[in-house]
């Protein structure tokens, strides 16, 4: 009899405890499905674009535009430069600064960081212009983030481990190169076709008549000095 109520005691506190747990469960579950809801109605307020400039020609040689948004709990940001740095322009030179960082710090009101994007130079892509020229750099990527921390952001920064120097050869290469006349060009004297052959090197006469520097070469007819032969 002692052990039919001890077992009748022990059912009791078992279902009184199960019926606690089920209880507090399903008041949590309750509780973080209301979470979810109001954090995801407040997410919609941030699904709209915020556009984020700064200004970093002197330092960079490019102004930055970053556009950002909230959705389903992701961050998505989008980078697109003013122009193509200089320091950048030779396909050598991006790849020797291939894992150099591009830094974007979103700080808050007060001035602290609550989220940094580090961005390497061999993940952005070029933008070009209508002759395929650089004019731009250009990034797009997406992390988790919640709600709170959208929300507090306030003003974009930059900081950068790029190095921005120019080597002397590269900024050589920008100078506009002298434009050199064609020695092939009709109705020249011999004179002025020697002249135009002397852009490209020292004149070595190879024969009577025929003149070379490098892979050019010039041969005239020897009783008028017509021209026979132009390469």
């Amino acid at each position: 009899m002692k052990i039919f109520n001890y077992l009748k005691s022990s059912m009791r506190l078992a279902t009184a405890i199960f019926l606690s747990v089920f209880a507090l469960g399903l008041v949590l579950g309750i509780g973080y499905t209301a979470y979810v809801y109001w954090e995801n109605a407040q997410a919609k307020v941030y699904e709209s674009i915020k556009v984020w400039k700064v200004d970093f020609q002197p330092n960079l040689q490019f102004s930055l535009v970053a556009r950002t948004k909230l959705s389903e709990g992701r961050f998505y940001v989008k980078v697109d430069t003013s122009a193509y740095p200089q320091y950048l322009s030779p396909p050598y030179l991006k790849a020797q600064k291939a894992e150099q960082v591009l830094v974007l710090d979103f700080v808050d009101a007060d001035g602290f960081k609550v989220y940094s994007k580090p961005i390497e130079v061999k993940d952005f892509s070029t933008n070009v212009d209508a002759n395929g020229k650089p004019k731009g750099l250009n990034f797009e990527g997406n992390d988790i983030m919640s709600v709170s921390t959208y929300a507090s952001i306030s003003k974009l920064e930059l900081r950068w481990t790029i190095d921005t120097t120019i080597p002397p050869s590269v900024a050589w290469e920008d100078v506009p190169s002298k434009v050199l006349l064609d020695h092939c060009a009709p109705n020249l004297t011999k004179s002025e076709r020697l002249k135009r052959l002397a852009q490209h090197g020292e004149v070595r006469q190879t024969s009577d008549g025929s003149y070379q520097v490098g892979y050019r070469s010039l041969t005239f007819f020897s009783g008028d000095n017509s021209l026979l032969h132009c390469r």
